[in-house]
């Protein structure tokens, strides 16, 4: 396993969920990293948990599938410390349809979350950790649909038995 420890890692989908639980667990292991999340107001909420924590922490909101803002996580994440790679949490999940019947504005959300931000991240953080002869890269994602009878993992039987 790859020592963390006052090295620097990107956290996607930061602010919540799976992002923001591995954030502050890492925060209390002594690593340092760059959260990200499309929104700032719970961003700002778990960056401030990780600085209590002492992590060296910087927080930068917007979506990252632009290139733009990938782009800036790897470079913050290159003056922070040593930085070894990449946890990818961020996702989105439109809940009621099933994918084949969702319209083309939400799934372009979902794969911009999901694929597209993987891919710019990827493409601006593993030129640098290949330099350093390697480093972490974690993709993270869970697919959940509410319905009625309350939350249940959407899996393909599930889908042909609604079909």
């Amino acid at each position: 396993m790859i020592a963390l420890k006052n090295q620097t890692i990107v956290i996607t989908g930061a602010s919540s969920g799976i992002g923001a639980a591995l954030a502050k667990l890492l925060a209390a292991r002594g690593v340092n990293m760059v959260l990200n999340a499309r929104s700032s107001r719970r961003l700002l909420d778990v960056k401030a948990a990780c600085k209590a924590l002492g992590a060296e922490v910087e927080a930068v909101a917007g979506d990252a599938s632009d290139p733009r803002v990938a782009k800036k996580l790897v470079e913050l994440a290159t003056k922070i410390h040593y930085f070894v790679g990449f946890i990818h949490a961020a996702g989105v999940l439109h809940p009621g349809p099933a994918v084949w019947e969702l319209d083309d504005a939400s799934f372009a959300e979902v794969m911009d979350a999901s694929v597209t931000a993987a891919h710019q991240l990827i493409r601006h953080a593993v030129p640098p950790l290949l330099k350093e002869g390697g480093g972490l890269a974690v993709f993270s994602g869970r697919a959940r649909r509410k319905d009625p009878a309350g939350s249940r993992r959407l899996t393909a039987p599930q889908s042909r038995r609604k079909a």
